[in-house]
């Protein structure tokens, strides 16, 4: 009996927690997620603000508190006045877009883990990769988890700092 109770509130808490604010919001219906990252850059290029690139998928609970912050936050106002910022889907048809990402930033090895974060200067098309895993909190025993906000904003002033001076991957993987 107390393993069906341990298996409900395993299930249940994640759901009851996801309530509380809008899901994450990736687009799995464009015909490909190359075609969103190009129309992305070229809104970069013509705004001048740099491009925000955001890779995970509906199903991460960390790419959800990637989202929130970056869409719904109170940081978001900020981040959408001075960058253009793109959702990619990590399913399908992603990994065309990540390789140019990759490349852009010089990055050769396996990306850590998601939601992963990309700064493009609109400019040069330098990138610098934001690694977000030291950048999450979790309340041991509690279905809490996010971000640290203030965190995830110095890491994406500092990696657009870096993007413009033409600086590659300077966050350690």
């Amino acid at each position: 009996m107390k393993w069906i109770l341990v298996l409900l509130l395993t299930f249940l808490a994640p759901l009851a927690y996801g309530q509380n604010r809008p899901r994450t919001i990736y687009y799995p219906e464009v015909d490909t997620q190359m075609e969103l990252y190009k129309k992305a850059l070229a809104k970069s290029k013509r705004s001048g603000k740099p491009l925000l690139v955001s890779i995970g998928m509906n199903t991460c609970v960390w790419c959800d508190s990637m989202s929130f912050l970056l869409h719904r936050s109170n940081s978001s106002e900020s981040i959408s006045q001075r960058f253009v910022l793109v959702d990619i889907h990590l399913q399908g048809n992603a990994q065309e877009v990540i390789n140019d990402l990759k490349k852009k930033a010089a990055i050769t090895e396996k990306l850590p883990g998601y939601p992963y974060l990309f700064v493009v200067d609109p400019e040069t098309k330098i990138a610098t990769g934001i690694p977000t895993g030291s950048l999450e909190y979790n309340i041991e025993g509690e279905p809490i988890y996010g971000h640290h906000h203030q965190q995830v904003i110095d890491a994406i002033n500092y990696a657009e700092q870096m993007s413009a001076l033409n600086c590659r991957s300077l966050f350690s993987q």
